[in-house]
């Protein structure tokens, strides 16, 4: 039989940290179920780079550089069906794509797309593109999307043309469209629709992981984005150095704790969400996708309540700022606690360590003594 590959691509935003770290966590289970996750999961964001011409020597790992032919053999020595993921393989664009595809000519190519209701993805955005050095505000931000279809946000929104890009020269069959669960559905329904389609039963991976990538309040968001406007070319040259400290330890970890507004579409662009909505879901009906879930997922359910425009109240920002102070001040006294007791290790082991060696030598000196 000829084997399977799944191209999970995307888009952000919609789950996909989640599924990532349940499968990469379940790779045994998997394996036993006829799936393979190739090579490691930071590679698949290496193939991204790759893929989207953005590696940089200067700032990501040499292991990035090889990836495509380390994967190609991969590929090669695994058995069974494989599936790669990761949610920026959304913004490749359609040369690298066909020329990606002919490298995997020995499989049958599956695409997966996994999609979220516009009125969702657009405060989820904006978060995501500000917790990557973005400096516009949510109402910037909004306008943008609006008057601007080539937009970078389309780039891995426009769920029917990613379809397209990655799926045009399959069969519709081959292009799973899987429908984010609405709020309140189970926890799980968003992995058992996306193992349906690998022909896996979820039940038997291990989905007790941490939910990364945490949501923070407006207020937070509106923070971190003065201060990327702050931060100015700091941090710029060295993309790991950024994630690392301000969008995985600043963001996710320290204003991830306090409470703030959530974020949500203005009633001013109610129109135009839904519009676009309907578009969408008219575009990937009419292509004939295997749609896993709902299409009527996709359309924006509106709270009754009205959702103003959001304003940044200098109060709230100053409170959310000297929290965010306070706890990072009590996280400096834990790591500099840390590093004395490792310092304290150090000496401690080096102390040993040439008191070893005194005693090493003494004894090869008396055992010469003694053969001669």
């Amino acid at each position: 039989m000829t084997r399977r590959c799944f191209l999970h691509v995307g888009s952000p935003k919609t789950g996909t940290s989640y599924l990532q770290s349940v499968l990469w966590q379940s790779r045994t289970p998997l394996a036993a179920q006829g799936i393979t996750l190739p090579l490691r999961r930071p590679d698949h964001f290496f193939l991204t780079l790759q893929l989207r011409g953005r590696y940089n020597p200067q700032v990501d790992p040499p292991r990035a550089a090889g990836v495509l032919d380390r994967l190609d053999a991969a590929l090669a020595r695994s058995e069974g069906d494989v599936l790669i993921t990761h949610e920026l393989l959304s913004v490749v664009p359609q040369r690298k794509i066909d020329a990606f595809l002919d490298r995997l000519a020995a499989f049958e190519v599956h695409v997966i797309v996994t999609t979220r209701s516009l009125d969702r993805q657009l405060p989820s955005e904006w978060q995501q593109f500000v917790k990557t050095r973005h400096t516009g505000s949510y109402a910037t931000f909004l306008d943008w999307v609006r008057a601007n279809p080539d937009h970078r946000f389309w780039r891995g929104q426009d769920f029917a043309a990613i379809a397209g890009r990655w799926g045009g020269s399959l069969p519709p069959s081959r292009v799973h469209v899987v429908t984010v669960p609405p709020s309140g559905a189970g926890p799980d329904e968003l992995l058992r629709r996306f193992c349906s389609v690998l022909d896996v039963d979820a039940a038997e991976l291990d989905a007790d992981v941490e939910r990364d990538n945490a949501s923070i309040g407006y207020e937070q968001a509106e923070l971190l984005r003065r201060i990327n406007e702050t931060l100015g070319k700091r941090l710029r040259a060295n993309r790991a150095a950024y994630a690392k400290t301000v969008k995985f330890w600043f963001a996710e970890q320290v204003l991830a704790t306090q409470s703030g507004q959530r974020l949500v579409l203005p009633d001013s662009h109610r129109e135009w969400c839904e519009e676009i909505s309907r578009q969408q879901v008219e575009r990937i009906g009419a292509a004939g996708y295997d749609v896993v879930g709902d299409l009527s997922d996709l359309l924006p359910a509106w709270s009754q309540r009205p959702t103003p425009e959001l304003a940044a109240d200098d109060g709230l920002l100053l409170e959310a700022a000297l929290e965010a102070m306070a706890d990072m001040l009590v996280q400096r006294n834990a790591d500099l606690t840390l590093i004395r007791k490792l310092r304290q290790d150090l000496r401690r082991t080096r102390k040993i360590t040439r008191s070893a060696g005194t005693v090493g030598a003494r004894a090869r000196a008396a055992l010469r003594r003694l053969r001669h």
